[in-house]
């Protein structure tokens, strides 16, 4: 009984490995091609096409919430570990919105209960038409240690591209600097 089960799952294993090795634009498809619009450090508007997009936020957890022996715990930092948490998708506080629903993403400025200041909005129009605004404050990760970002590939052996969100909070009328907008490339292959 054992041996027939063993030899089942190694047909079934054998049959998967075959589908995938006739069809490689299935693995290819889950790639999240993109293209990235953004300001360069000279002020010129450039893009960037990448495959492999990913929303990045870093968990930072404590190892230790006891200060080693004889030190003082208010001048010794307690150890910890980031662990950057990759997904698929735009990250909110308590959902996430798969980047197969959206069309593109456009990073907006609104007014802030501060006078003065605006906060950061993404504007994520979706492959159906509609739009959502999304406050930047609703982001995954946005009170941590390191501000979330977006990254992606030129290609598969390639290491990635970190594009950094723009700043979260700016004074009234300043200038736009950094992302602007990223367009999903759905159903397109490289």
């Amino acid at each position: 009984m054992a041996n027939m089960r063993a030899l089942s799952m190694n047909l079934i294993r054998a049959g998967l490995i075959g589908i995938v090795a006739m069809a490689p634009g299935i693995v290819e498809a889950r790639q999240h091609r993109a293209t990235f619009l953004f300001i360069d450090e000279s002020g010129q508007t450039r893009q960037e096409t990448l495959i492999n997009v990913r929303y990045v936020y870093v968990d930072r957890r404590l190892l230790n919430t006891n200060p080693p022996k004889g030190s003082s715990p208010e001048t010794t930092p307690l150890p910890y570990r980031d662990r950057p948490i990759r997904r698929r998708a735009v990250l909110l506080q308590s959902s996430r919105i798969s980047f197969n629903l959206i069309r593109s993403i456009q990073f907006i400025y609104r007014s802030a209960e501060t006078v003065g200041t605006e906060q950061l909005v993404l504007r994520l129009t979706m492959t159906d038409g509609s739009e959502r605004d999304v406050p930047s404050s609703d982001l995954r990760g946005v009170a941590g240690a390191i501000s979330p970002y977006l990254e992606g590939r030129i290609d598969k052996e390639s290491e990635p591209i970190r594009f950094e969100l723009p700043p979260f909070r700016r004074k009234a009328g300043q200038a736009d600097s950094g992302l602007e907008k990223v367009f999903f490339h759905h159903g397109a292959r490289r």
